[in-house]
């Protein structure tokens, strides 16, 4: 679903924030989404979406995979379309196990770039 161009850069990055975790995939929660790396990519066509930080921790610019722990969480988030930069802060109630998928939402006649959090089955 989420295709990481950076790859032959410097790879995809799982990182994991808060107290989930590391490689933990029971409690902890999953957000993926596309790397800031990826959402730089000049591609007028391309609508993007990248996680800049969970809860005020700064994610690393390869990272398409973020573990956190349950609960309440805001998500720092950028949208990319075309050479359009938006960014949002969205909130998200973290279920243990569960997995969310930052998208890229593309709105009105403008196109205007906006951002949703999903729950993925």
């Amino acid at each position: 679903m989420f295709i990481c161009a950076d790859a032959m850069l410097q790879g995809c990055a799982t990182e994991s924030l808060g107290t989930a975790p590391a490689g933990s995939s029971g409690e902890a929660a999953t957000i993926y989404a596309s790397s800031r790396l990826w959402t730089r990519v000049p591609d007028a066509m391309t609508a993007a979406a990248s996680i800049n930080s969970v809860d005020g921790q700064k994610t690393k610019a390869n990272t398409t995979k973020v573990l956190v722990p349950p609960g309440h969480h805001t998500v720092s988030a950028m949208c990319r379309y075309g050479v359009s930069y938006h960014t949002q802060d969205l909130e998200l109630d973290a279920k243990p196990g569960a997995q969310y998928a930052l998208t890229a939402v593309l709105k009105g006649v403008s196109s205007t770039c906006g951002l949703a959090i999903e729950e993925v089955h």
